[in-house]
């Protein structure tokens, strides 16, 4: 938990200079009530979906947890189809099923038993999933770098609160790697949300999402060129799937935006 409030602590001033320098100088910050309460909500949808993801891999394998936890793209998918009415196109389609056939491989491992940790993972990712098409909701009203800096802030607030509760507040558990929290903190929620969120403000959500799944490769190759870590044949081919399945789905996006209109 201590690491989680490192994480937060790390990236809400890097929201705020970001938003501050690209802000629109001559508008008003403004967020409507309404927009307000769903950055609420999506902030106390995400707290509680990291919670039950970590109270679920406490109770089965962490790799089988892993697995799991990936039915959130599912979730969003069928949400964005539904509540949003999205359509994948078919070279899309092809791309998402190959990209996706691609993260099974990785991720499955046989024997999988039916048990209360694997229903609680699932049921997190029911929470990733729907504040997720909120998020969706919001960028529509809120300029994506100050949702960013709002939803952190307010999920830096939740997690502090429950690290007191809970006694966890101590930063002597992050250990000899203390130092990497700050890093990961950077890449993640203080970058790499800002600029997922600048994504769903221009694309269907569902296909955000999927791609968004091309993260096992990024880790993989990062792990190989840092610590050295040699993924097996498995994560080889369900690699090579995913950028297979990324790039046709990127490129069945852009055929379909460039073809001409006969009609």
């Amino acid at each position: 938990m201590a690491m989680v409030v490192g994480l937060f602590v790390t990236a809400v001033p890097i929201n705020f200079g970001w938003w501050w320098a690209h802000r629109n100088k001559n508008e008003p910050v403004r967020v409507d009530r309404v927009s307000y309460l769903y950055i609420v909500i999506q902030a106390a949808l995400s707290v509680t979906a990291i919670f039950l993801l970590w109270y679920g891999i406490k109770l089965i394998d962490p790799t089988i947890g892993a697995f799991f936890s990936r039915f959130e793209v599912l979730i969003v998918v069928f949400l964005g189809i539904w509540i949003f009415k999205e359509r994948f196109k078919p070279m899309e389609a092809i791309g998402a099923f190959i990209l996706l056939s691609g993260l099974f491989v990785i991720r499955y491992q046989a024997g999988i038993d039916v048990s209360q940790g694997m229903f609680i993972i699932l049921s997190s990712t029911v929470f990733f999933g729907t504040s997720e098409i909120i998020a969706k909701r919001i960028v529509r009203a809120v300029e994506p770098n100050l949702f960013a800096l709002m939803r952190n802030t307010h999920i830096l607030i939740f997690i502090t609160i429950a690290a007191l509760i809970d006694g966890k507040l101590n930063f002597s558990y992050l250990g000899s790697y203390y130092y990497l929290v700050p890093i990961a903190g950077f890449l993640g929620p203080g970058l790499g949300r800002p600029m997922y969120l600048h994504a769903l403000s221009h694309l269907e959500i569902s296909k955000v999402s999927t791609l968004n799944q091309l993260q096992p490769v990024a880790v993989a190759l990062l792990a190989y060129f840092t610590i050295g870590t040699i993924p097996g044949l498995k994560e080889w081919i369900g690699g090579a799937m995913m950028i297979i399945g990324g790039i046709t789905m990127i490129r069945g996006r852009y055929r379909n935006k460039r073809a001409p209109d006969i009609t």
